[in-house]
């Protein structure tokens, strides 16, 4: 029986290295693996009850094409992470477990509801919400690179050696009304964020109650990991671009409020000139004989 499946497994190969041993090689879809059949007893490692299940594996893995492919992708899987020069012999010592992950793929094939097209599903609305989220941002850029011109421009129209005047009060007025328009903005921008937050969290509750009824508890338990896997790298994306609003909301209101202390600075600075100029002028008049 064991010959049997050395040759079952050779005609599926994709292709075979021949070196002083064999060595199987299969590729299915993004996945290789290269499986060594070397020159020794194999029986040794089959376990009397397994025997049926090899037979039936053969069997089965002819039957169409849709279950040889399932069937190559679990054998890829559960020898990937074993020793190369062992991968066989642990097939055969673990058959039994390897044929019933071959069944549990086929049955969530036949059903629709395999790991694979749940993870495609998911990948795809994964990749619908990092495209909301980038179009927001898009939005945003055009219009926030007003907030540095609106600084430079204000700093050129402001006239610090006449600080307390009618133009630098209308630049003053002017910025802070700017920096309102761009504050609601930003909070319009906030609030698209946090409704994509909210739609990804509905849609993962949603989805996991919409699979109770359609997995096993084994798969059912996996789910939420495979959710979060796939979505951590959106949530991560939506807060970054949270921290980059709030960011820009601060330096929005700094720099109307850097302008304005500017100018009572000017104001400042030019009143104690007069003082000085009035305290000197009455001392020397006054005070001095």
């Amino acid at each position: 029986m064991v010959t049997k499946l050395i040759d079952k497994l050779i005609f599926k190969a994709s292709f075979i290295l021949e070196e002083s041993d064999k060595v199987l090689c299969f590729i299915q879809d993004n996945s290789s693996i290269k499986i060594p059949i070397q020159n020794i007893k194999y029986e040794k490692y089959v376990k009397k009850e397994d025997i049926y299940l090899i037979e039936k594996y053969i069997e089965d893995i002819d039957s169409y094409k849709e279950k040889k492919t399932i069937f190559l992708n679990e054998l890829i899987h559960f020898l990937n992470d074993k020793k190369e020069d062992e991968r066989f012999s642990e097939l055969l010592q673990f058959f039994e477990e390897f044929q019933e992950k071959c069944n549990i793929s086929f049955e969530y094939y036949l059903s629709n509801f395999s790991f694979n097209k749940i993870k495609i599903e998911l990948d795809n609305s994964a990749l619908e919400y990092s495209k909301n989220i980038r179009s927001v941002i898009n939005e945003s850029q055009s219009k926030l690179i007003a907030i540095p011109v609106a600084f430079i421009l204000g700093c050129s129209q402001i006239n610090y050696s006449v600080p307390i005047s009618i133009k630098n009060a209308i630049v003053i007025i002017s910025s802070f009304l700017f920096s309102y328009i761009i504050s609601i903005f930003i909070k319009n921008q906030q609030s698209a964020l946090d409704i994509i937050g909210d739609n990804i969290e509905n849609y993962k509750d949603r989805y996991k109650k919409s699979k109770i009824r359609e997995l096993e508890r084994k798969e059912l338990e996996k789910l939420p990991k495979l959710i979060n896997q796939l979505y951590k790298k959106i949530e991560i994306e939506l807060a970054t671009q949270n921290k980059k609003l709030n960011f820009l909301q601060k330096c929005n209101w700094l720099i109307s409020i850097i302008l304005l202390c500017s100018i009572l600075l000017a104001i400042l600075v030019n009143y104690q000139s007069v003082l000085f100029k009035i305290i000197q002028y009455y001392f020397y008049n006054f005070v001095i004989p």
